[in-house]
C-alpha cells in the first residue's frame, strides 16, 4: 500500500536525520567556532584599548608642545592586557610577506 510505503521513508529519512544531526552535534564544529570567535573578540578589544592610550598620549604630547612647556616623563606604562585562559594563546596574526604591494589584498 502507498501510505505504508510513505511512512517506510519517513521513518527512514527520519533515522538518518537523527543520525546526521547526533555527528554534527559530537564533531566539536560549533565550540571550535565559538572559541575563535571569542579569540578574535579579545583581539579586537586589546587593539581599541592599545588605540585609545596611544591617542590620549598623541594629544598630551601635542598641547604640552604647543604651550611650548617641557614634555614631563612619561608616567609608568599601566599595560592592560586581556587575559586568556591558562595554557591559551591568541591566535597568530596574518603578517604581509616580504616586498609584497601592501596595497594587495593577496599580499597579506
Amino acid at each position: 500500500m502507498l501510505s505504508d510505503e510513505l511512512w517506510e521513508i519517513v521513518e527512514d529519512r527520519k533515522e538518518q536525520n537523527v543520525e546526521e544531526r547526533r555527528k554534527i552535534m559530537e564533531s566539536g564544529g560549533v565550540e571550535f567556532s565559538l572559541n575563535f570567535l571569542t579569540n578574535c573578540a579579545k583581539q579586537l578589544m586589546q587593539a581599541e584599548l592599545d588605540k585609545f592610550k596611544i591617542s590620549v598620549q598623541l594629544l598630551q604630547d601635542y598641547y604640552h608642545a604647543i604651550e611650548d612647556k617641557i614634555l614631563p616623563d612619561s608616567p609608568q606604562a599601566n599595560i592592560s592586557e586581556l587575559a586568556f585562559a591558562e595554557n591559551e594563546e591568541p591566535p597568530p596574526i596574518e603578517q604581509k610577506a616580504e616586498g609584497a604591494d601592501e596595497n594587495l589584498v593577496e599580499s597579506w
